[in-house]
């Protein structure tokens, strides 16, 4: 067994919280709320190389994105639109992170796809998303069109898509979700919400 297979191994320890749950549908989802800390969880980078939310947050204000995967136009769309904040969000302090449950073979397409600059990561297993609240199971439907479109495993699990500012504290000072994955928060809407708990 490798250093990286018994580092992520480990992280993936890291990661489990004991509330994580599945649930039957998007609209069933209890997700994280303002006010709490943000649990920390085992992620690969677009290197293929482990790492915890933790180490990738690194005391930094952050807004973090959770996406469906590179195999999801609604997600591709979003993302690229992230970029025409992005200068604006690190102005005000804060770094980009997205993170999706696809698996991280396919990160470096998304990025490139998608002009990105800020970082993307895996949640290889989909416990991040678990622990988040935002976890469920996906369709059979779906789970064949991500088998078509996109390489690698997947765990049959996917997020409502969500995105969560967090403070240097690691405590969550905005969340926002949709079970409909067709409808996101707006980038320039989201810039406005940042400067406001700025």
């Amino acid at each position: 067994m490798s250093f990286k297979t018994l580092s992520l191994n480990f992280l993936l320890l890291l990661s489990y919280v004991s509330t994580a749950q599945v649930w039957n549908s998007p609209e069933s989802i209890t997700p994280i709320e303002v006010g709490q800390t943000i649990p920390d969880g085992a992620l690969v980078n677009a290197e293929l190389t482990p790492i915890s939310l933790f180490e990738v947050l690194s005391n930094q204000k952050a807004v973090i994105v959770i996406y469906r995967g590179g195999w999801c136009p609604y997600c591709n769309k979003q993302l690229a639109e992230l970029t025409d904040v992005e200068s604006k969000i690190k102005e005000l302090g804060y770094r980009i992170i997205a993170i999706s449950p696809e698996d991280a073979i396919n990160i470096k397409e998304s990025l490139t796809k998608n002009k990105i600059n800020y970082e993307l990561y895996s949640d290889p297993e989909a416990q991040l998303i678990q622990n988040l609240g935002l976890a469920f199971y996906s369709s059979d439907r779906t789970n064949n069109y991500i088998t078509k479109k996109s390489a690698g495993k997947h765990t049959g699990i996917l997020p409502v898509p969500a995105v969560i500012v967090v403070g240097i504290d690691k405590k969550i000072n905005y969340i926002y979700h949709d079970a409909d994955y067709k409808v996101r928060l707006d980038s320039n809407e989201l810039l406005s919400i940042i400067t406001t708990l700025n």
